[in-house]
């Protein structure tokens, strides 16, 4: 297998308020679709308890950049404790939401030699490990530059849309 170069190292969101964790579901299955990433769904937990429901969702959706040698890999976590359904009001129209805590974890890494083609004995690994370090690393850093300016859109539209409901 490749190595691990971490671009984005546990990124944290957190909102406690009104939301619509459905259509937030959505927004980011669409964003990940739109990127070219192969949907993974890991986790997708619901546990009813009195005071409300708990909720975990872990995607680790990929996305193959170059042949066999790239690969960017978005580890998205999301854990609700205390969802409750509220009613609102939204120009004279009831609206069912969920309001409670959330905290949303991102990270990012970028995958070196995915498929272990290069570094099948020793000759080729150390060739590889040159490459890496030495004669391609403005290619992965443009890649971790992509894939770090890929991770801040994500992140800038899920604010942007948990921030939609701060006027209830």
């Amino acid at each position: 297998m490749g190595e691990d170069v971490l671009v984005v190292d546990r990124l944290k969101i957190t909102h406690e308020g009104f939301m619509n964790l459905s259509e937030l579901h959505l927004m980011v299955t669409e964003w990940f679709s739109q990127q070219g990433y192969d949907w993974i769904e890991f986790m997708n937990q619901e546990i009813n308890r009195e005071s409300g429901r708990d909720i975990v969702w872990l995607f680790k959706p990929s996305k193959t950049i170059s042949n066999d040698y790239y690969k960017g890999v978005i580890s998205f976590r999301l854990h609700g404790v205390d969802i409750n359904d509220a009613t609102v009001k939204v120009d004279g129209r009831t609206v069912t939401v969920d309001h409670g805590h959330i905290k949303i974890v991102i990270s990012a890494y970028l995958r070196l030699n995915t498929w272990g083609k290069v570094s099948s004995n020793i000759f080729t690994w150390v060739l590889s490990w040159l490459r890496d370090q030495f004669f391609g690393a403005d290619v992965t850093a443009e890649q971790k530059k992509l894939m770090s300016d890929g991770v801040d859109d994500l992140v800038y539209r899920i604010k942007s849309y948990l921030n939609m409901f701060r006027e209830y």
